[in-house]
């Protein structure tokens, strides 16, 4: 009896301490942000119609207004710039990254290819303290201009100089990661108090880490390890959720956390099934209901699955691709009181474009065979899906053979924006 009584007081403390742990408040860095500058940018580009290399040295007066910086844009180690206006620069005759060349049989610039060479224009950052109007004058080797701030309208760009130069009106940005860190794989939410909350892997020490910023403060939530490309959403009623990859003995799978009431949750594991989860997608509906869409491997296939948040718990994991082929790449919108999900499969041999409504049937929305992949999915107020995606020509990457074998499309060849939205069905 004794020996009853000493096993069951020992269990009841292994549960009390199981709950105690699992309650406990998440481990939390966090540190304030700088406000961002209040003021206005704008980019300055030379020699927009030079054909041959040209001294652009002088400096920048304002007038009604502070200049805050003044950086270079394409520029090198010799040139410079600095806060005072002034600043040193010639453009060069070059090879402007890979751009497409007409009649290569590769579409690309060679590197090598001295016949492609041409002149590189470059610029200038002005950024200005404040959003009153202000004169810029420009006085350089190459010629002097002026602007007035207020008649650089968004989305132009003015030309001087007789249109050897350009001036564009630049949103003013907030630095939010910290020196020192690669950081890529950002993602972006807007709650509805107006804040901006951006996520993102931050690798340092040989670890990455999942970092969150609403603009005041960055945090870097759960455990720092091998992730992958976090995503985030609001869901409209003052909750902010991260979804991410993690690998654990071999495999990646989904965490999340939520932001609510002021702190962070304890990250919750979202997938244990297959071999891997990764590329997570969030979507909400701004009425406390999300969507979870991601990339998952079953039996050697990739498909696509899905989960959804009822505001109070996720629902349990639902397949949403079809078919034998690999898919990739989802995406997911609410619209209209609908949820639709995109993404891309090899099904019938090439990459084409797929979408269905939640719990709708699948539709292909691309025809024929041409290279097609990576939708990006938007949701009318109608409820009306509108689908944007990534095109090349037919037989795309298998170009193993191609000096002998022309049917294959090289990498390079082409690459072109495609859109279609949903009407009457089709």
């Amino acid at each position: 009896m004794k020996i009853l009584l000493r096993v069951s007081a020992v269990v009841i403390l292994a549960v009390a301490i199981a709950v105690v742990i699992s309650r406990r408040p998440p481990v939390v860095h966090s540190q304030n942000l700088s406000p961002a500058p209040a003021g206005q940018q704008f980019r300055i580009i030379f020699g927009l119609k030079d054909s041959q290399p040209k001294k652009w040295d002088g400096k920048v007066s304002v007038t009604g207004g502070e200049i805050l910086s003044l950086e270079g844009w394409r520029s090198d180690a010799a040139d410079r710039s600095s806060a005072d206006g002034s600043f040193t620069f010639s453009t060069k005759i070059g090879l402007l990254e890979d751009q497409l060349r007409p009649g290569s049989d590769f579409g690309q610039t060679g590197y090598d290819n001295q016949s492609y060479r041409h002149l590189i224009p470059q610029g200038l950052i002005l950024k200005l303290r404040g959003s009153g109007a202000a004169t810029v004058r420009i006085d350089s080797a190459g010629g002097v201009f002026s602007f007035q701030t207020d008649q650089i309208d968004w989305g132009a760009r003015v030309p001087f100089l007789d249109g050897n130069v350009s001036v564009e009106r630049l949103p003013m940005e907030q630095k939010v990661s910290s020196p020192g860190a690669a950081d890529d794989y950002a993602a972006i939410t807007l709650a509805p108090d107006g804040k901006c909350w951006i996520a993102w892997l931050s690798y340092r020490n040989k670890s990455d880490g999942v970092m969150v910023s609403d603009g005041e403060r960055v945090y870097e939530i759960g455990d720092r390890g091998d992730l992958h490309a976090p995503a985030i959403a609001s869901d409209g009623h003052g909750s902010i959720e991260v979804v991410w990859s993690r690998h654990q003995n071999g495999k990646f799978h989904l965490f999340g956390s939520r932001f609510r009431r002021g702190s962070w949750e304890q990250p919750q594991q979202l997938t244990t099934a297959g071999d891997s989860n990764f590329w997570p997608q969030l979507a909400s509906d701004g009425a406390g209901h999300l969507a979870l869409v991601w990339q998952g491997l079953r039996n050697g296939q990739s498909a696509i699955f899905a989960r959804l948040w009822n505001g109070r718990r996720w629902g349990s994991e639902q397949r949403v691709s079809e078919g034998a082929g690999n898919a990739w790449s989802p995406a997911a919108a609410y619209g209209g009181g609908k949820l639709w999900i995109a993404w891309d499969s090899y099904q019938t041999g090439a990459y084409q474009i797929y979408a269905r409504e939640w719990n709708k049937p699948t539709g292909r929305v691309t025809k024929g065979e041409l290279f097609s992949v990576r939708p990006s999915l938007a949701v009318m107020r109608s409820g009306q899906p509108v689908i944007a995606w990534e095109e090349s020509d037919s037989v795309w990457g298998k170009d193993f053979s191609y000096a002998v074998d022309r049917r294959g499309t090289v990498e390079y060849r082409n690459r072109r924006v495609r859109l279609a939205y949903l009407q009457s069905g089709e």
